[in-house]
Protein backbone atom coordinates (compact mmCIF):
# COMPACT_ATOMS: atom_id res chain seq x y z
CA UNK A 1 0.00 0.00 0.00
CA UNK A 2 2.59 2.60 1.17
CA UNK A 3 4.41 1.49 -2.01
CA UNK A 4 1.23 2.84 -4.46
CA UNK A 5 0.88 5.78 -2.82
CA UNK A 6 4.61 6.85 -2.54
CA UNK A 7 4.48 5.95 -6.33
CA UNK A 8 1.41 7.92 -7.35
CA UNK A 9 3.19 10.87 -5.65
CA UNK A 10 6.08 10.41 -7.57
CA UNK A 11 3.98 10.13 -10.66
CA UNK A 12 2.24 13.61 -9.47
CA UNK A 13 5.29 15.33 -8.89
CA UNK A 14 6.93 14.49 -12.51
CA UNK A 15 3.65 15.07 -14.19
CA UNK A 16 3.26 19.12 -13.51
CA UNK A 17 3.90 21.27 -15.47
CA UNK A 18 5.33 24.76 -14.61
CA UNK A 19 2.44 27.01 -14.25
CA UNK A 20 5.00 30.08 -13.92
CA UNK A 21 4.00 32.28 -17.33
CA UNK A 22 7.34 33.35 -17.74
CA UNK A 23 10.58 33.20 -20.16
CA UNK A 24 14.11 33.38 -19.35
CA UNK A 25 16.38 36.21 -20.66
CA UNK A 26 20.07 35.85 -21.15
CA UNK A 27 22.51 39.12 -20.58
CA UNK A 28 22.58 39.56 -24.22
CA UNK A 29 18.94 39.47 -24.62
CA UNK A 30 18.07 36.75 -26.40
CA UNK A 31 15.90 34.10 -24.84
CA UNK A 32 16.59 30.84 -23.47
CA UNK A 33 14.84 28.34 -21.39
CA UNK A 34 16.55 26.88 -18.40
CA UNK A 35 17.98 30.44 -16.89
CA UNK A 36 16.73 31.30 -13.33
CA UNK A 37 16.63 35.03 -13.98
CA UNK A 38 12.91 35.20 -15.54
CA UNK A 39 10.21 38.03 -17.03
CA UNK A 40 7.03 37.59 -17.55
CA UNK A 41 5.07 36.29 -20.96
CA UNK A 42 3.84 39.81 -20.82
CA UNK A 43 7.13 41.61 -20.59
CA UNK A 44 8.04 38.85 -23.61
CA UNK A 45 5.61 39.71 -25.80
CA UNK A 46 5.64 43.45 -25.72
CA UNK A 47 9.75 43.51 -26.08
CA UNK A 48 8.81 41.42 -29.54
CA UNK A 49 6.14 43.97 -30.01
CA UNK A 50 8.26 46.47 -29.73
CA UNK A 51 11.07 45.18 -31.96
CA UNK A 52 8.78 44.52 -34.83
CA UNK A 53 7.31 48.13 -34.46
CA UNK A 54 11.36 49.21 -34.29
CA UNK A 55 11.86 47.88 -37.82
CA UNK A 56 8.95 49.45 -39.37
CA UNK A 57 9.60 52.16 -41.89
CA UNK A 58 9.48 55.96 -40.72
CA UNK A 59 5.84 56.75 -40.88
CA UNK A 60 4.29 53.29 -40.97
CA UNK A 61 2.24 51.62 -38.62
CA UNK A 62 1.10 48.11 -37.98
CA UNK A 63 -2.21 46.60 -37.15
CA UNK A 64 -2.76 44.67 -33.78
CA UNK A 65 -3.22 41.96 -36.54
CA UNK A 66 -0.34 42.06 -38.50
CA UNK A 67 1.99 42.27 -35.36
CA UNK A 68 -0.40 39.35 -33.87
CA UNK A 69 0.74 36.91 -36.94
CA UNK A 70 4.18 38.05 -36.98
CA UNK A 71 5.11 37.60 -34.03
CA UNK A 72 2.86 35.05 -33.06
CA UNK A 73 0.97 36.55 -29.86
CA UNK A 74 -2.88 36.29 -29.16
CA UNK A 75 -4.30 39.27 -30.91
CA UNK A 76 -6.74 40.07 -27.38
CA UNK A 77 -3.75 39.82 -25.42
CA UNK A 78 -1.61 41.54 -27.91
CA UNK A 79 -3.84 44.46 -27.52
CA UNK A 80 -3.68 44.74 -23.82
CA UNK A 81 -0.21 45.16 -23.58
CA UNK A 82 -0.07 47.83 -26.69
CA UNK A 83 -2.50 49.33 -24.75
CA UNK A 84 0.10 49.55 -21.53
CA UNK A 85 2.83 50.60 -24.03
CA UNK A 86 1.11 53.45 -25.53
CA UNK A 87 -0.08 54.56 -21.87
CA UNK A 88 3.84 54.54 -21.04
CA UNK A 89 4.73 56.94 -24.15
CA UNK A 90 6.63 54.30 -26.07
CA UNK A 91 3.97 53.44 -28.90
CA UNK A 92 1.45 55.81 -30.46
CA UNK A 93 -1.62 54.25 -31.70
CA UNK A 94 -4.24 55.47 -34.43
CA UNK A 95 -7.59 54.80 -34.26
CA UNK A 96 -10.25 53.46 -37.00
CA UNK A 97 -10.42 51.44 -39.66
CA UNK A 98 -7.06 51.91 -41.06
CA UNK A 99 -5.68 52.30 -37.59
CA UNK A 100 -2.23 50.64 -36.03
CA UNK A 101 0.98 51.58 -33.94
CA UNK A 102 4.20 52.97 -34.42
CA UNK A 103 6.94 53.77 -32.22
CA UNK A 104 6.48 57.46 -30.40
CA UNK A 105 10.03 57.84 -30.04
CA UNK A 106 13.28 56.38 -32.07
CA UNK A 107 14.23 52.76 -31.80
CA UNK A 108 17.61 53.76 -30.41
CA UNK A 109 15.40 55.74 -27.42
CA UNK A 110 13.84 52.67 -26.32
CA UNK A 111 15.43 50.10 -23.56
CA UNK A 112 14.58 47.12 -22.58
CA UNK A 113 14.28 48.28 -19.26
CA UNK A 114 11.63 50.88 -20.51
CA UNK A 115 9.25 48.25 -21.57
CA UNK A 116 9.70 45.60 -18.76
CA UNK A 117 8.87 47.87 -15.77
CA UNK A 118 5.92 49.89 -17.82
CA UNK A 119 4.69 46.30 -18.27
CA UNK A 120 5.50 44.30 -14.97
CA UNK A 121 6.79 47.85 -12.62
CA UNK A 122 10.28 48.19 -11.07
CA UNK A 123 12.64 45.12 -11.27
CA UNK A 124 13.60 43.93 -7.74
CA UNK A 125 15.96 40.55 -8.06
CA UNK A 126 15.31 40.09 -4.03
CA UNK A 127 12.79 41.05 -1.46
CA UNK A 128 16.35 42.76 -0.09
CA UNK A 129 16.54 45.26 -2.43
CA UNK A 130 13.48 47.08 -1.23
CA UNK A 131 13.35 50.58 -0.11
CA UNK A 132 11.76 49.20 3.21
CA UNK A 133 14.82 48.45 5.03
CA UNK A 134 14.99 50.31 8.42
CA UNK A 135 15.93 48.52 11.06
CA UNK A 136 18.70 45.72 9.85
CA UNK A 137 21.93 44.49 11.49
CA UNK A 138 25.07 45.58 10.11
CA UNK A 139 25.21 41.51 8.50
CA UNK A 140 21.91 42.25 6.86
CA UNK A 141 22.81 45.75 5.18
CA UNK A 142 26.23 43.74 3.73
CA UNK A 143 23.32 40.58 2.43
CA UNK A 144 21.75 43.54 0.95
CA UNK A 145 24.42 45.60 -0.24
CA UNK A 146 25.08 42.93 -2.93
CA UNK A 147 21.43 42.16 -3.70
CA UNK A 148 21.19 45.95 -4.61
CA UNK A 149 24.36 46.03 -6.74
CA UNK A 150 23.82 43.00 -8.70
CA UNK A 151 20.07 44.65 -8.87
CA UNK A 152 22.02 47.69 -10.07
CA UNK A 153 23.77 45.49 -12.95
CA UNK A 154 20.64 43.52 -14.36
CA UNK A 155 18.93 47.09 -14.89
CA UNK A 156 22.04 48.61 -16.21
CA UNK A 157 22.70 46.19 -18.53
CA UNK A 158 18.68 45.90 -19.68
CA UNK A 159 19.38 49.89 -20.25
CA UNK A 160 21.74 49.67 -22.48
CA UNK A 161 19.83 47.02 -25.14
CA UNK A 162 17.66 49.63 -27.08
CA UNK A 163 15.88 48.82 -30.30
CA UNK A 164 18.14 51.11 -32.52
CA UNK A 165 19.83 47.47 -33.20
CA UNK A 166 16.70 46.10 -34.84
CA UNK A 167 15.98 49.27 -36.73
CA UNK A 168 19.60 49.32 -38.49
CA UNK A 169 20.58 45.21 -38.59
CA UNK A 170 17.35 44.27 -40.08
CA UNK A 171 15.88 45.26 -43.21
CA UNK A 172 13.23 48.17 -42.47
CA UNK A 173 9.50 46.31 -42.41
CA UNK A 174 7.62 48.00 -45.05
CA UNK A 175 4.13 46.62 -44.00
CA UNK A 176 1.18 48.48 -44.69
CA UNK A 177 -0.92 49.05 -41.64
CA UNK A 178 -3.64 46.81 -43.64
CA UNK A 179 -1.40 44.09 -44.81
Amino acid sequence: MYGHTHERKREYATARQPTCDTVAIQWDGTYSEGYMMQLSRRSDYALRAVRFCARLEKNRYASINLISRAENIPPEYLAKILNSLVRGGILVSYRGINGGYELARTPSEVTFLDIIEIIDGPIRLSVHTSPNTSRMSLSDAHYNAYWQELQESFRGSLSRQDFGRYSREHRKLKFLHNE
